[in-house]
């Protein structure tokens, strides 16, 4: 009886308050072929999308599992409706009822990632993954084993999950995988790159720790060395370590750096910086990076888009440290990148020295998706207590585009709010978070 009375309950909340027309004779799965076609296309508007969007919804309500799991991805990219993590999960969690395992694998790839205003949660994705017969689940679910990610680390369970799992992703990753382990050095790539002195934490260490904040941008200036740690999801473990610089250099007009060339494992980029506080953005920046494994050719190297940098200074031993917190856009996904971070310094310090820079990142005050945008910023904030809150966003020169305000009190807890952004010309903005009159500004690019 479960399921009936969960359908029964979702048509009662999701039932349209006006009646959509159906397409002329066709049915859901000519919409279905209809729409992903017009998804891969790049004649994407908002009048179009919003016909699509219609149109999917109007069988999604009738009890189409593929359609009602395709309403997810439109609220997931905001296509045809507003950027809604929230209702992109309600939507794959109705499709999964009606018995779509896309959909069961949609929410494990949301939990996986922590996208938009979800919670990263390796236990919440492993458990849809599980769930679903959907090749790309079980792809994922081998991924998390192989690396341990949520799951006590097993690499032959992750190799039986790829040789029982036919989709060309997987098998592709199974013979690098196999061939890895067949080689003379028979060496985990994912343990060689940690060095576990660099999580490491004392009490001590940290109680002596001094982070310098507020400085000014010209104190950065000249070439500074060391090592790019390239995070899991959760920002919590290293997967990869490659050496990296950052130059910061000012042209002849300016008292301040406004350029920069990033160095990693080679590859190297230079690129005018905008300045606000501590961060930078970097208005077109890419830098690719080979992978040690891929489950696609177009793959094997990723093209990283780095959209901006935020700098930290810190004091360990007389040792002082750079920190970038390095934010990303990779477009063979089209998504945001893992994190990424800097640990650098200016003289050839001993490695142990870093064993405390590598914390668990802090949470920001608040978080935006995507960054670049190009339709509708999602903003999310966390208070730890009832306060009063106003969002506005500018223009890189201080004009004000928008403003939101929230209750004078709101309450406790994470909350969420999306900013329409397709009206706005290409270019930077500041979006700036007003919690109980103190202020936080983070920086983000419009395609």
């Amino acid at each position: 009886m479960r399921k009936p009375l969960l359908l029964g309950l979702f048509f009662v909340l999701f039932s349209p308050l006006t009646t959509f027309s159906q397409s002329t004779d066709r049915g859901c799965e000519e919409i279905l072929i209809h729409v992903e076609s017009y998804l891969n296309s790049t004649g994407i508007t908002p009048e179009k999308s919003k016909v699509i969007f219609d149109q999917v919804k109007s069988c999604a309500i009738n009890g189409d599992p593929e359609t009602a799991c395709l309403m997810g991805i439109l609220y997931k990219d905001g296509i045809g409706c507003t950027l809604d993590f929230d209702k992109a999960r309600e939507w794959f969690s109705y499709a999964h009822v009606l018995g779509s395992e896309k959909a069961a694998y949609s929410l494990g790839y949301l939990y996986l990632k922590g996208m938009g205003s979800i919670d990263q949660d390796y236990y919440q994705a492993i458990q849809w993954f599980e769930k679903s017969n959907y090749g790309m689940a079980r792809h994922w679910l081998a991924k998390c084993y192989y690396y341990g990610l949520g799951v006590t680390k097993n690499k032959e369970k992750a190799m039986t999950l790829l040789r029982d799992n036919p989709i060309y992703n997987s098998q592709t990753l199974l013979t690098q995988w196999e061939a890895h382990d067949r080689s003379d050095e028979n060496q985990d790539v994912v343990g060689k790159e940690i060095p576990n002195q660099i999580l490491a934490k004392s009490t001590q260490d940290l109680a002596n720790n001094k982070t310098e904040s507020n400085l000014p941008s010209d104190s950065f200036s000249g070439e500074w060395q060391g090592n790019l740690y390239e995070m899991d999801w959760s920002g919590k473990k290293i997967l990869k370590t490659r050496p990296a610089k950052l130059e910061f250099s000012a042209s002849n007009h300016s008292n301040l750096p406004d350029n920069t060339t990033i160095s990693i494992a080679g590859e190297k980029v230079q690129s005018p910086v905008f300045w606000h506080g501590q961060s930078f953005t970097l208005p077109d920046a890419h830098i690719s990076l080979t992978q040690d494994f891929a489950d696609h050719p177009a793959e094997k190297e990723l093209n990283f888009e780095i959209i901006s940098l935020s700098l930290e200074k810190k004091t360990i031993s007389g040792s002082t440290y750079l920190v970038a917190q390095i934010e990303t856009w990779v477009s063979n996904w089209s998504e945001p990148g893992p994190p990424l971070i800097m640990v650098l310094h200016k003289n050839n310090l001993p490695e142990e020295d870093v064993s405390n820079l590598l914390e668990e990142p802090g949470n920001a005050t608040f978080t935006v998706y995507p960054n670049p945008f190009i339709r509708d910023i999602l903003i999310q904030y966390e208070l730890e207590e009832p306060s009063p809150v106003e969002v506005s966003l500018y223009d890189y020169y201080g004009k004000l585009r928008s403003a939101a305000f929230a209750e004078k009190n709101q309450q406790t807890g994470k909350h969420t709010l999306t900013i329409p952004g397709h009206t706005l010309t290409p270019g930077i903005y500041i979006i700036q978070v007003q919690i109980a009159g103190k202020k936080y500004s983070k920086q983000v690019l419009k395609k």
